[in-house]
């Protein structure tokens, strides 16, 4: 079992290595502060991570008895990361500009009186 997870060892951290390998082959084409890109990122991510759960599910040859339970489980998912996703991120986002306006620019200035 997974530490942090509670699921079978390692099948969460392969989802998010290939969610991250998809990340950023995908910056390459697409431009990263587009509005839309905010709204679909979230649940997208949400579906490349039960697909590859699944897919592992697939090749270890488990039978999912409960698979109605799985697809209730990812619609129930999908519906939270559609509307919670976009308000996080924009949260992140807003944080990042504030800690740099009160923080970062106010004590690691260029022009600092502590260079002489």
């Amino acid at each position: 079992m997974d530490v942090f997870t509670g699921g079978p060892f390692g099948v969460y951290m392969t989802a998010y290595v290939w969610i991250c390998l998809g990340v950023k082959w995908l910056t390459r084409f697409l431009h990263t502060r587009s509005g839309f890109l905010w709204f679909c990122v979230v649940p997208v991510g949400v579906v490349v991570e039960n697909l590859v759960i699944l897919g592992i599910t697939r090749l270890l040859d488990r039978e999912t008895a409960a698979f109605r339970l799985v697809l209730d489980t990812v619609a129930v998912q999908l519906f939270w990361a559609a509307l919670l996703g976009p308000v996080v991120l924009i949260t992140i986002h807003y944080a990042g500009i504030l800690w740099r306006i009160r923080v970062v620019d106010r004590f690691f200035r260029a022009d600092s009186s502590c260079r002489g």
